[in-house]
């Protein structure tokens, strides 16, 4: 995090190297000095959303550097995924809402008796198809992960409920 890398051509570029875990724990991100482009790999996709699996990832890591990004003023994001991203802050910031909204969809369907991940995904991720629930799945359990370390759910075996 923060070196720099010089590369040759004409003019020769230099990146500022950014760590963003969040997506994995080694992800990084490099930022163009000349041009403020940065090469974002899978922190961001053009359409849809990343899937922040829980055994490779961490939310809120994965919040905090999407803020990280946004806070760069960066021209263009080049993601791993889809087309250049012309306008970064605006979809940094519906990446940043988006985490903040589903967040507050799972808490909202929290109960005090506890549901198991294949009962809350269906109703947390009504706005998908079924056939995207595997995944969907996934950066579910991350975020309730976050929510449990942060105080605000708890598990008991498989089943999650809200936190006292």
């Amino acid at each position: 995090d923060g070196e720099r890398v010089e590369l040759a051509g004409d003019p020769p570029r230099r990146f500022e190297v950014m760590h963003t875990p969040g997506h994995a724990p080694g992800h990084l991100c490099f930022v163009c000095d000349s041009t403020r482009y940065a090469v974002a790999g899978d922190m961001i996709a053009s359409v849809g959303t990343i899937v922040v699996d829980p055994y490779e990832g961490d939310m809120s890591a994965y919040v905090r550097s999407l803020e990280r990004l946004k806070s760069e003023r960066l021209r263009v994001l080049l993601p791993a995924h889809g087309g250049p991203i012309a306008d970064p802050d605006e979809k940094l910031g519906e990446y940043v809402a988006h985490r903040a909204w589903r967040e507050a969809k799972i808490q909202a369907s929290l109960d005090d008796a506890g549901q198991e991940l294949s009962a809350l995904v269906r109703v947390v991720y009504d706005d998908v198809p079924p056939a995207v629930y595997p995944l969907a799945e996934r950066s579910l359990l991350s975020h309730l992960l976050k929510l449990e370390r942060e105080g605000r759910a708890r598990r008991a075996g498989s089943a999650w409920s809200r936190a006292a």
